[in-house]
C-alpha cells in the first residue's frame, strides 16, 4: 500500500490538511484543525471526524490485508468536541474474512492533551485478490 497517498483515492480528503504519521498502529492519520472545519460552538464538525475514521479504517484495513476495498459500515461515537487539533486517527484491523475486514480507530485531540474525541468501527469490503 502507498502510505504517501492515504486518502486512498479520495479527492475530497486530498483537499484537507492531513499526514500519516508512523506508529505502533495499522495506521495513523493526523489532520490539522482549521477555522473551515469548525462548527458554531467551535469544535471540528462530526462529518470532518467521521471522513477522517473512515480513511484511517480503510488505511488500516489495506495495510494488513494488501488488498483494495470499499467501505461498507461506517459507526461513529463522538464522545467529545475537537477544538485544538491537530486530531489523530489511530486504527487497527480487528478482523478479516475472505471478502471484508473491520478495523477499529480512536481519534485524539492531539492538542488537547490528546482528549478522545470518537471511536469509531469501519468495515470495508475487499476486493478481489489480483
Amino acid at each position: 500500500m502507498d502510505r504517501s497517498n492515504p486518502s486512498l483515492g479520495c479527492t475530497y480528503f486530498n483537499q484537507l490538511s492531513y499526514r500519516y504519521v508512523a506508529g505502533d498502529a495499522d495506521a495513523i492519520l493526523e489532520l490539522d484543525v482549521t477555522d473551515d472545519l469548525r462548527g458554531p460552538n467551535g469544535g471540528v464538525h462530526a462529518g470532518i471526524t467521521s471522513v477522517l475514521a473512515d480513511v484511517a479504517g480503510a488505511m488500516a484495513i489495506a495495510a494488513r490485508t494488501e488488498r483494495g476495498g470499499a467501505t461498507s459500515s461506517v459507526s461513529v461515537h463522538c464522545l467529545a468536541p475537537a477544538k485544538v487539533g491537530p486530531l489523530r486517527a489511530t486504527a487497527n484491523m480487528l478482523r478479516a474474512s475472505k471478502n471484508s475486514a473491520i478495523a477499529d480507530v480512536q481519534v485524539t485531540d492531539v492538542g488537547n492533551d490528546g482528549r478522545l474525541v470518537a471511536v469509531a468501527h469501519i468495515t470495508c469490503g475487499l476486493f478481489a485478490a489480483s
